[in-house]
């Protein structure tokens, strides 16, 4: 189980704090009823001494601010009221729900810890008697065993996820407290108003907000530019979005709060916005915004200005900009992330998914970037998950799903993301090659269900999301290599991505595959004989699901080993994996373990009735070693 961070537990101001500053309020206040009076006094007594013909009206200067001062005394005093209210009433209270929080954090992560090391006895136990005699009285004992633990394991995780629920909402409700503190302050008035020469009170406003397209009304972009329709969508959508992201960071918060509940899905249009033009409305947000930053110079949140609006209020319609600093983006998700596990009003197996994506970032705290995180047109959650620095690693590498396949199965797959990267670097190492590699965990696509999977349209979809997320991140890191593992119709998908667009990936898996459109069966032979892309599929004799998705009816019917040359196709019925010579000469040869139907990992697949079987992306299976061993053939033939 991962941790529940202290750190993740908000401040509380300290009401004495507080207190003390509504009595320097009173005592200031004081200060300017006794000594305004008093000087007026004393100007209009001049009248007495002084008498200037044409300045008969001039010991009546100080009639005015002598109002506004009593004005300001009152405004000092209900300023007053507001701040003893909240050091004795609000902030105690929050000060109190804190304390709770904080003890539950210790209680529950010592439960955590206790329950993940029993667990891990009890896995290394079954499957020592599994190898021992999988048929064995002894085995299924172990096997009883391991169950039990597991879930006393996620009985703990779950007391894990309501405990950083409760933290969510805490936070929620100390920023809640602080705005209405602020806003309650905001609307004091007294002895403050700007007025002109003629005595009546001056405004400005802003009577103008937006985007200009071209220099006149109707003028041509560029009368020589064909533009296709699928181009003209692009575009219109680019520019809606961007518009609507302006508006968000600038409208009335209330405004906002409206549109976005009207609209939950918004963000799911965000990752749609062209790279270039998303890279553009950042670089306007931040020339209006004010910066908090770290010891290194780096933004780690907003102060003023536009991006300090989106954070609060519409976080996800800036962390989802493909092409901005993957820094932020992760700053602004997790944002999101926190608001909508606060929102009481999600169903339970939103809030079950959204709580793995929370555990997903806590694998490895250190190294870990939300890169994506919306609600689609269904209210499903999408997510995508790095491990790594994408920015700067030598290989940038997604894994993704087939179908039926949503963040309700994060932990195997984020598990599996993280442990790739480890393998391929640890793989590399041994080769003598220094390397750094970033692995995605990627459910930023709907891929549909039994009911679709003889189609296209969930490929096309995904394809264009994946191709934009690629596409960001080749602009913010343009050296390093990109790869793909795709599983079943992942891998349909990610066909018709590299057909649209053949210069997207330098290498691109595919497990279990459930078959590729004409178009792409026409372009992968071409792109595979080149040099710009490493092909590779792979197929276990036991998967008998994977050629379902190939059937004649199906609109994807190609087996894309059928157009590869041996050398591209990794074993998955067990045997040897042969990683080639290390740099001290030394050859390393793993036995992999056959994969025993359809699944992408170990357990037991809905759709299959065969018991546990090890999947494509087991770590033991051969399908994984070869395919660790091809992403380490890719760096050392980079190098």
């Amino acid at each position: 189980m991962a941790l529940v961070d202290p750190a993740s537990l908000p401040h509380v101001v300290d009401g004495g704090a507080v207190s003390a500053l509504a009595d320097g309020l009173v005592e200031a206040g004081n200060i300017v009823a006794t000594a305004f009076p008093d000087a007026h006094d004393r100007w209009h007594g001049l009248q007495t001494v002084f008498d200037v013909r044409g300045a008969e009206g001039v010991h009546h200067m100080l009639d005015r601010p002598l109002a506004d001062s009593e004005e300001f005394v009152r405004a000092l005093s209900d300023a007053r009221t507001v701040l003893w209210d909240a050091a004795t009433l609000t902030l105690p209270d929050l000060a109190s729900r804190r304390a709770e929080l904080a003890a539950r954090i210790t209680s529950v992560n010592a439960d955590g810890e206790a329950a993940d090391e029993a667990y891990a006895a009890a896995d290394a136990a079954y499957w020592s008697q599994w190898r021992a005699d999988d048929e064995s009285l002894a085995t299924a004992v172990a096997r009883g065993d391991r169950v039990a633990a597991d879930a006393a394991r996620t009985r703990a995780a779950d007391a894990g996820d309501v405990l950083r629920d409760d933290i969510a909402r805490f936070r929620a409700d100390v920023d809640n407290a602080e705005q209405m503190i602020a806003s309650q302050l905001t609307r004091v008035t007294g002895g403050t108003e700007v007025r002109g020469a003629w005595g009546e009170p001056v405004r400005v406003s802003q009577t103008f907000w937006g985007f200009v397209d071209a220099p006149y009304p109707g003028a041509p972009f560029a009368a020589t530019t064909t533009t296709t329709l699928a181009q003209h969508l692009t575009e219109t959508l680019s520019q809606a979005v961007v518009t609507r992201i302006g508006w968000l960071g600038s409208a009335d918060d209330s405004a906002v709060r409206e549109w976005l509940g009207s609209h939950p899905d918004f963000a799911s249009a965000v990752g749609l916005v062209d790279v270039e033009r998303a890279e553009r409305l950042w670089n306007d947000l931040v020339s209006d915004s004010t910066a908090r930053t770290g010891a290194d110079g780096v933004a780690t949140g907003w102060d003023a200005g536009p991006l300090a609006q989106l954070l609060a209020l519409a976080p996800l319609a800036v962390g989802n900009l493909n092409g901005i600093p993957a820094g932020q983006r992760n700053l602004f998700n997790r944002a999101g992330l926190d608001q909508l596990l606060a929102d009481d009003g999600l169903s339970d197996d939103t809030r079950s998914e959204l709580r793995g994506v929370r555990r997903a970032l806590q694998l490895d705290p250190g190294a870990t970037t939300l890169l994506a995180l919306f609600l689609d047109s269904n209210g499903e959650p999408r997510a995508a998950i790095a491990y790594g620095d994408v920015e700067h690693s030598d290989l940038v590498l997604t894994v993704t799903h087939g179908i039926e396949t949503d963040l309700d199965s994060i932990d195997a797959w984020s598990r599996t993301t993280l442990d790739l990267r480890d393998d391929v670097v640890g793989e590399a190492a041994r080769r003598g090659q220094a390397t750094t590699v970033a692995t995605i965990a990627y459910f930023g696509w709907d891929s549909g269900t039994t009911g679709t999977v003889f189609g296209m349209d969930h490929a096309d979809a995904g394809a264009a999301a994946y191709t934009q997320l690629m596409s960001g991140i080749a602009a913010r890191n343009p050296d390093a290599l990109r790869a793909g593992w795709f599983h079943s119709y992942g891998t349909t998908m990610a066909a018709q991505a590299l057909t649209d667009d053949p210069d997207l990936l330098d290498a691109a898996f595919l497990f279990g595959s459930a078959g590729v459109s004409p178009e792409a069966a026409a372009s992968l032979p071409d792109l595979a004989r080149s040099s710009d892309l490493e092909l590779y599929a792979s197929h276990a004799d036991k998967d008998w699901t994977a050629p379902i998705g190939r059937s004649l009816w199906s609109s994807h019917s190609t087996n894309p080993g059928d157009l590869l040359d041996e050398a591209h196709l990794l074993g998955a019925d067990g045997g040897i994996v042969d990683f080639g010579p290390g740099a001290d000469g030394s050859v390393l040869r793993t036995t992999g373990l056959s994969t025993d139907g359809h699944a992408s990992h170990t357990g037991n697949p809905w759709y299959e009735w065969t018991g546990e079987e090890i999947g494509y992306f087991d770590e033991r299976a051969q399908s994984y070693l070869g395919g660790v061993d091809g992403l380490a053939d890719l760096i050392t033939e980079a190098r």
